[in-house]
């Protein structure tokens, strides 16, 4: 017998509360669990949070209740709760003693819990309204629009309902800066820009369901005063005198795009309200080494009473939400950060000329804040979406089966990720908060930021004019910066396409195409005698697809990984061929010759599906050309019985010109 006496002495803190280990000098390599004494003081809770392990809590001594994947339970002294891998769960004590648990962890490696996507609602992608400040260059298309188009492709090849809303950001300071740069009034430049970026758009095949107009839509400015008079009613706007800045130039109220200085929490330079390089809010005035864009840049201090957010009174739920929802590192290390120091209240009214008057009397004079609005214009959206009602929201927002989900550049997570949630807090507990936010860093060109003022940029219009979407697309997945700066140059793009789509993919594809032609008069053939070889390749199929189709779902959505495993499986099919082709002419090996194919031709079959969401022309082609009729989507299984089709024509590229395609595919492949 062993007695271990006093093990609270050792207690730590774990996840917001006093935890102390059990067993734990003589448990280590020994038992397969981990338990542990626990407390909880008064008014108090631990943080959300979720393990791979299961775990049970057995409470010993006082109630309060768990939150269990946003499910309210109560708990008192006598009761078990187990919990199931990754739930994510918090216990609070909301009595005045305190609340004591045992808790026991273990690992479930035989059930362990995969990733799924269930929802049986429907799905909205939202993109971040592009400025119309300018047209979008490849930095722009490389982030937020092209992977929200590849989602929402990945989401109809499992034949869900998805959506992808964009639309302008007319009411920026950005607009009216540039206005003033060009001589142009600014309804006028917004116009002219929305319109060179919808172009843009449709020449890189990004599908947009919803395009918002804050001047033609019924519901956006409605939806936005509305928001914004029932926070205000509710107490969460509030007056405040602050200080603030002016142009001794032009007298102008400097904030946003009218002002530059140095961010008062990372020292870089940093526009008014928000930071592009740590992505934290400024309240301008705050602002280092601070200067006006017009005249001298002299600026003059002052004070204005303007109404502010009280976004720090939603600290606690905020905690929660961001540790359930998904979003990458970089976005959760802001987050966190930001929620441990304390929220900043943040101006949602300006004393300027342009944009939303606010609905409140004393304020009227005053705009609404447009990152109050783009809160409000993601409702509008939905509306607009909505085939029921058009100006119905709560529809979709009321509905936990639906969900949406934000793609933006990092500058803006702050915004989406802590902002937006809280208005929609403040507004009403129950509406759908964002599923998940799919974050992009910067692409640099040539190793420098792409900048509009510098000249330093490449127009994606011009590439898309001389380039096939596809390529361009394909190649800005293979470098997508997802979780850090990546680079373009037109070289590597050049030698991209000349080697791995031309050199690589399409040639392998006429490669296999041709030797149906010519050895199986263009059907494809059933499968005959297996090789251990043939089956060892038929077995991988299965695993490449699970892999790509991974890829696209939302915990691990990444075009990135998707353009390697793509160009790997090209590679390897390519390899495979190149070994079956000595079963060809010989006629005691036609049967595995007639099963080579069969596979090479599922393969192709496998790469039409997989990259549809990133090549969609160059697929469709593939699809039809392979004989397949209908939509593309997964199949659950590998099936060589769906394969006996005849083939569309000798010429792959022939045929994609033909029928598929504004851009003819160069035809310097090597044909066999």
């Amino acid at each position: 017998m062993e007695i271990l006496r006093d093990v609270n002495k050792n207690a730590h803190t774990f996840y917001g509360i006093e935890c102390a280990t059990l067993l734990h000098e003589i448990n280590v390599g020994k038992m397969p669990f981990g338990t542990a004494h626990c407390s909880v003081k008064s008014f108090q809770h631990s943080v959300s949070h979720c393990h791979h392990e299961k775990e049970s809590f057995y409470i010993i001594k006082g109630s309060g209740y768990i939150i269990c994947n946003n499910v309210k339970s109560e708990i008192k002294a006598g009761d078990l709760i187990i919990f199931e891998q990754f739930d994510k769960h918090a216990i609070y004590n909301d009595c005045d003693d305190e609340l004591h648990f045992i808790t026991l962890w273990w690992e479930d490696v035989k059930n362990q819990k995969q990733s799924s996507e269930e929802y049986s609602g429907e799905t909205v992608i939202f993109t971040a309204p592009p400025t119309p400040n300018g047209n979008l260059h490849l930095g722009h298309l490389s982030g937020p629009y092209s992977g929200a188009d590849i989602f929402k492709r990945g989401l109809l090849l499992e034949g869900r309902k998805a959506y992808h809303s964009c639309g302008r950001d007319d009411n920026q300071t950005y607009v009216l800066k540039k206005a003033w740069d060009e001589g142009r009034t600014p309804d006028i430049l917004a116009e002219d820009y929305s319109n060179q970026i919808l172009e843009t758009l449709k020449l890189s095949d990004i599908e947009i369901d919803h395009f918002e107009n804050p001047l033609l839509s019924t519901t956006h400015d409605k939806i936005t005063c509305e928001l914004f008079s029932d926070l205000y009613d509710k107490g969460f706007i509030y007056s405040k005198k602050t200080a603030a800045l002016f142009c001794a130039t032009t007298g102008r109220y400097l904030f946003e795009a009218h002002v530059r200085g140095d961010c008062p929490h990372c020292g870089e330079e940093s526009d008014g309200n928000a930071c592009e390089q740590c992505g934290r809010p400024n309240d301008v005035s705050d602002l280092l080494n601070v200067k006006s864009k017009y005249g001298s840049g002299e600026v003059i201090r002052g004070q204005v009473e303007r109404l502010y957010f009280k976004l720090s009174a939603f600290t606690e739920e905020l905690k929660l939400y961001v540790n359930q929802v998904t979003m990458p590192a970089h976005l959760r290390k802001l987050c966190n950060s930001m929620l441990e120091e304390g929220l900043p209240d943040i101006c949602v009214s300006n004393p300027t000329d342009w944009g939303i008057n606010v609905p409140v009397p004393t304020y009227s004079e005053q705009r609404v804040y447009v990152w109050f609005e783009m809160a409000a214009g993601y409702l509008s959206s939905i509306a607009a979406l909505n085939k029921t009602e058009q100006t119905d929201w709560k529809t979709f927002m009321l509905n936990p089966e639906n969900r949406y989900v934000h793609f933006f550049g990092f500058d803006n997570g702050y915004f989406h990720a802590l902002l937006i949630p809280a208005i929609l807090m403040a507004h009403n507990k129950d509406v759908n908060l964002p599923a998940a936010f799919i974050v992009n860093e910067l692409l640099n060109l040539d190793g420098l930021k792409f900048s509009t003022s510098r000249g330093h940029l490449i127009w994606a219009a011009d590439m898309l004019k001389k380039q096939p979407a596809d390529y361009l697309r394909f190649y800005l997945s293979y470098i997508r910066p997802e979780s850090k700066k990546e680079n373009f140059t037109l070289s590597a793009f050049e030698k991209f396409v000349e080697e791995n789509i031309h050199g690589g993919i399409l040639t392998m594809v006429d490669k296999i195409t041709h030797l149906v032609y010519e050895d199986f008069s263009g059907v494809i053939p059933e499968a005959g005698a297996w090789s251990t070889e043939q089956i060892s390749y038929f077995q991988s199929l299965g695993t490449i697809m699970g892999n790509l189709r991974q890829c696209y779902q939302l915990e691990n959505f990444s075009p990135q990984n998707a353009s390697y495993l793509l160009l790997e499986h090209a590679r390897k099919l390519h390899n495979f061929i190149d070994a079956q082709i000595f079963f060809r002419g010989n006629k005691a090996s036609y049967n595995h010759y007639r099963t080579s194919i069969a596979l090479a031709c599922e393969g192709l079959k496998i790469f039409a599906i997989a990259a549809s969401p990133i090549m969609p022309n160059i697929s469709l082609s593939l699809w039809k050309y392979l004989g397949h009729e209908g939509e593309i989507l997964w199949h659950d299984e590998i099936s060589l019985l769906q394969n006996c089709k005849a083939i569309k024509g000798l010429s792959f590229g022939d045929f994609h010109q033909k029928n598929y395609s504004d851009v003819k595919i160069e035809e310097d492949m090597n044909y066999v």
